[in-house]
């Protein structure tokens, strides 16, 4: 299909508001056509012209018929978290959905973090949370210590080790720099 000014009018006008099938069969085009050259223009649906799938599956899957209700434009899924859920994530922290954006960076938050801010100030950049007994699970206002990065580095540290210890990670590392040289 050859793409003339007139076509491409039309594309920009109707692609933002209407479904892609619609603006396929008024051009006589296929829908991926229509998707290619509104990706080639940089011409993007508004977020009320989006279809969101609410029940029942995609219509081109087995099984599924071609049902209007199973999309529907503008509504959330039923199948989606409400606020004030939590998980854990695999790295054993507790995340909190605090907002319906559809956005995971900005719907999700670490319980800590929510329960922090709670009763203090957010967080400046360089600061850190720290869990007093070291369950990250406990997240009560109790067991919250605020740290800067650089005191958990110092306390970390090789220094803040008995100095026998101290001694034996530094003889550790020579040998292990050792054997590398080696190898």
């Amino acid at each position: 299909m050859r793409w003339t000014p007139e076509r491409i009018a039309l594309l920009r006008a109707r692609y933002p508001v209407c479904d892609t099938a619609e603006v396929a069969a008024a051009l006589g085009c296929t829908e991926r056509a229509v998707r290619i050259k509104a990706c080639e223009l940089k011409v993007k649906k508004r977020a009320e012209a989006k279809r969101v799938w609410t029940r029942g599956g995609h219509p081109n899957c087995k099984g599924f018929g071609r049902d209007p209700g199973e999309w529907n434009r503008g509504k959330p899924s039923p199948k989606r978290a409400p606020i004030g859920t939590e998980f854990v994530s695999n790295r054993g922290e507790v995340y909190v959905k605090v907002a319906l954006t559809g956005q995971k960076n900005v719907d999700w938050r670490r319980k800590s973090h929510v329960v922090w801010e709670r009763h203090n100030p957010p967080l400046a950049p360089g600061q850190v949370l720290s869990f007093v007994d070291g369950n990250r699970l406990n997240c009560a206002i109790e067991n919250l210590a605020l740290s800067t990065k650089g005191q958990i580095m110092q306390k970390n540290s090789i220094h803040s080790l008995p100095r026998v210890i101290a001694d034996l990670y530094r003889a550790k590392g020579r040998i292990v720099r050792a054997a590398r040289r080696i190898k």
